[in-house]
């Protein structure tokens, strides 16, 4: 049987694990994983609060604008969303953004044919139920079945 000398062997070991690369692990522990799905859940309820208080804009005019606010949050959320599921709750903000925005648009359009006084008396019941329905679901914490839908 052959010896080998403790220093020949330390440094053979050491040289073996400079030729591994280190470990670049990245991804999240369990706890922020948690964390980062309920920052989402915390994004999206923030969302769904500032589309529910454009309807007091009928009271105070500048409430109008916080709907832009939230589709601007849902954008900026949306990436970190992917793959969980906030990701319909996010699509389901933005797309209900801008059906908003674009029936409020042809109302308004359409306003002097007093054809846009039903759509300026149908959005808001519409947004109601849509903002009221998608923020239950993210209290309760589960995912828009279809985001495409008018009503969840």
């Amino acid at each position: 049987m052959v010896q080998v000398d403790d220093s020949v062997q330390k440094q053979d070991d050491a040289e073996r694990q400079e030729d591994i690369p280190p470990s670049d692990d990245t991804r999240p522990t369990q706890e922020e994983a948690g964390r980062e799905r309920n920052d989402l859940r915390t994004v999206l309820i923030v969302i769904y609060s500032l589309n529910l208080l454009a309807l007091l804009a009928f009271i105070i005019p500048p409430a109008v604008v916080t709907p832009i606010l939230g589709v601007v949050l849902a954008y900026f959320g949306r990436g970190a969303a992917r793959g969980t599921l906030w990701e319909n709750h996010f699509a389901f903000a933005i797309r209900g953004f801008w059906a908003w925005l674009i029936v409020l648009s042809i109302s308004l359009l359409l306003l002097s044919a007093f054809v846009g006084l039903i759509g300026l008396a149908l959005l808001p019941l519409w947004w109601l139920m849509r903002c009221v329905g998608a923020l239950q679901r993210a209290l309760e914490r589960k995912p828009i079945v279809d985001p495409d839908a008018w009503v969840v």
